[in-house]
């Protein structure tokens, strides 16, 4: 290991030794599953573009604009919240994960309602100006077929 990483670390622990080799260790294990997870096949490199365009970046963070694929159904939730626990090096990390998932989960039903919002307000307001342009025609002075560009 690097010099510098392990006065960094023992730094971090407070020049505590049993909490700077505990942490030395997690490091090890996160760089092992960072290997393995480059040494494995196409798959999982599509998993993981799947999950930074949801939102999840490849080191666990959290990315700039999460955002959720339109095509998700239930069942690919059901799947990418078992692949986040699956993935995860211990219970604090699963924790972090299912939050990270359960952002893009929340703002993916937002963006659905706000649209479905807006849906039914543009159908409804087109019913009203429907309605108010027959209403127009039916007590207009003018009789005849009236040009229906203008109307």
């Amino acid at each position: 290991m690097d010099k510098q990483v392990l006065e960094r670390v023992l730094g971090e622990c407070g020049d505590d030794l049993d909490s700077a080799i505990r942490r030395l260790n997690e490091l090890r294990l996160g760089s092992a599953n960072r290997n393995a997870a480059i040494a494995a096949d196409d798959k999982t490199g599509v998993e993981l573009k799947e999950l930074q365009a949801q939102g999840v970046a490849a080191n666990g963070d959290v990315a700039k604009e999460p955002t959720a694929p339109e095509a998700m159904d239930g069942s690919d939730w059901v799947d990418l919240f078992v692949r986040e626990m699956l993935n995860a090096s211990n219970v604090d990390d699963a924790r972090a994960r299912a939050s990270r998932a359960l952002e893009v989960l929340e703002k993916s039903i937002c963006a659905r309602a706000g649209a479905k919002v807006a849906q039914n307000f543009h159908q409804v307001n087109n019913y009203a100006l429907t309605m108010h342009l027959k209403q127009a025609q039916q007590s207009s002075s003018i009789p005849g077929r009236f040009n229906p560009d203008v109307f």
